[in-house]
């Protein structure tokens, strides 16, 4: 190698060395947020998903958390007519 090709070797490995970093955050993120899927789509909302950073993944994150406390809520709001509807059909069958 001669020394004119030095700098673009150098630059080379420099870029490839950044895409990497910038991958695996992605990826590490990304795996956050399809756990947090995961445990979502099982019914259990008790932990959010923390996001790693404040990029545009970290607003996937928030957003899905936001979204996610909504389901929760609807879902509780749904169990209490369904138990005030089963009341109601319990006295009005008693009668």
């Amino acid at each position: 190698m001669n020394q004119s090709q030095k700098p673009f070797f150098i630059g080379a490995l420099l870029v490839l060395a950044a895409s990497v970093i910038v991958a695996r955050s992605v990826a590490l993120s990304l795996q956050q947020v399809v756990a947090g899927m995961a445990r979502v789509s099982r019914g259990d909302f008790s932990r959010p998903v923390v996001p790693a950073a404040n990029d545009e993944i970290g607003d996937v994150v928030n957003y899905f958390n936001r979204m996610s406390a909504e389901i929760e809520q609807a879902r509780s709001v749904m169990q209490r007519w369904g138990q005030e509807l089963e009341t109601k059909v319990s006295q009005r069958t008693e009668d």
